[in-house]
């Protein structure tokens, strides 16, 4: 049910600046080895870490960022070790050597190095709740899933205590058991004082005393809360 565009990282980032192309060249690259990394409409960058921006046309932008991959027999040159050879290397274009960069990040490193080219932006289909339109078409109690996620947990026990009884009959003892189980967990945070956070908040933006909390409802036994 989650949607895959949810607050879209923007690729196109990478073009708010020209130069930008070229550090995803070097990213490619595999650093100090490509001397001369040569880009379209003759942009050469001398060296990695000494890259310079020249300007492009928008038709060599648009290869840049979204060419087809190329594969090319370069030379190269360490001046660290002063080794030198030649090399058979494949140029991909730079939205795809973001998101393929992207998909590898494993530690905040890896993830400092991408950022510069991402931005976040909210989802224009989903209005950033994550949610296909399928998930967010049913009503209940007359308000849709990406409304109750809205609703802070204070809000929100109230009107789960209530969803049993609005459906069907024969649906009532799966309901229950569903809603009992959620107003367990609602409840110990809430005794910790967090009463006031919503289902949609992101993990990231939480403090740390609000992630050790949670942390802390995880461990409590419901029994040792009654």
């Amino acid at each position: 049910m989650i949607h895959q565009d949810h607050r879209i990282a923007v690729r196109d980032q990478v073009m708010h600046h020209a130069s930008q192309a070229h550090d995803v060249g070097g990213m490619q690259a595999d650093a100090g080895f490509v001397q001369h990394i040569e880009h379209p409409g003759g942009a050469v960058a001398h060296g990695a870490g000494q890259l310079h921006p020249l300007p492009l046309a928008e038709k060599e932008k648009d290869i840049v960022f979204h060419g087809p991959a190329e594969k090319k027999h370069i030379f190269y040159h360490n001046k660290n070790t002063g080794q030198a050879g030649d090399l058979d290397f494949t140029y991909f274009n730079a939205v795809y050597t973001v998101e393929n960069a992207l998909s590898k990040v494993k530690d905040e490193k890896g993830m400092k190095r991408v950022e510069k080219f991402l931005k976040e932006s909210v989802c224009p289909d989903c209005g950033g709740t994550r949610l296909s339109a399928a998930a967010r078409a049913p009503r209940l109690r007359g308000i849709s899933l990406d409304e109750a996620c809205a609703m802070t947990l204070s809000e929100l026990i109230n009107w789960v205590q209530n969803v049993p009884g609005s459906l069907p009959e024969e649906m009532r003892p799966m309901a229950e058991s569903i809603c009992e189980a959620f107003e367990s967990t609602a409840k110990r945070l809430m005794d910790l004082g967090l009463g006031y956070l919503t289902l949609d908040r992101s993990a990231s933006t939480l403090s740390t005393g609000e992630r050790q909390r949670m942390q802390l409802a995880r461990g409590i036994v419901p029994s040792a809360m009654t």
